[in-house]
């Protein structure tokens, strides 16, 4: 791969082991719903990239946000997958965002394989049931092509208080 400069708040550095230089990977393997996602590869709809992800999930969705010019909101939206909905067991809150780091990185690298000139940001936010507005631990991992004069997250990571949250940019 090019390159991959990642960043992490305090809290998700916590949950991968507190070192910046060694983050520890998950010992769960990546499900295989999400391997099967990745396979089904990527679209291009109106200058967004999108995963090729099951048309009635989203056909609604998607005619709604078309008509928008926020293609890094289109992205973020649609490109937002739950990892905890591809387990079959719960998993500690820790596993469960460092598994969401290990497909983050693996997303990364295949948007790079099919798109190497494109700049793409993935986004991991992993919250606790014990959070306010959480009902269970959840970990989403997102990406959005990085453009100029659209920016979906704040760049001050620790603004995130609820939430573990690692970027990756590739």
């Amino acid at each position: 791969m090019h390159s991959m400069k990642s960043n992490y708040n305090d809290a998700m550095l916590h949950l991968l082991g507190g070192d910046p230089s060694f983050t520890e990977p998950s010992s769960v393997p990546i499900p295989d719903g999400l391997n099967q996602l990745l396979d089904a590869g990527f679209e291009e709809r109106n200058g967004a990239t999108l995963l090729r992800l099951p048309a009635v999930s989203r056909s609604s969705l998607l005619a709604d946000l078309m008509s928008r010019d926020d293609e890094t909101g289109i992205e973020t939206t649609i490109n937002g997958l739950h990892l905890e909905d591809y387990l079959d067991v719960e998993i500690p809150f820790f596993e469960l965002a460092r598994l969401g780091c290990d497909f983050a990185f693996l997303l990364a690298k295949r948007l790079h394989d099919v798109r190497p000139r494109n700049r793409f940001r993935v986004i991991v936010s992993a919250m606790d049931a014990n959070q306010p507005d959480s009902v269970r631990d959840t970990c989403v991992v997102r990406f959005h092509q990085r453009r100029d004069g659209q920016q979906w997250l704040d760049e001050n990571l620790e603004n995130y208080r609820n939430e573990a949250i690692a970027v990756f940019d590739v």
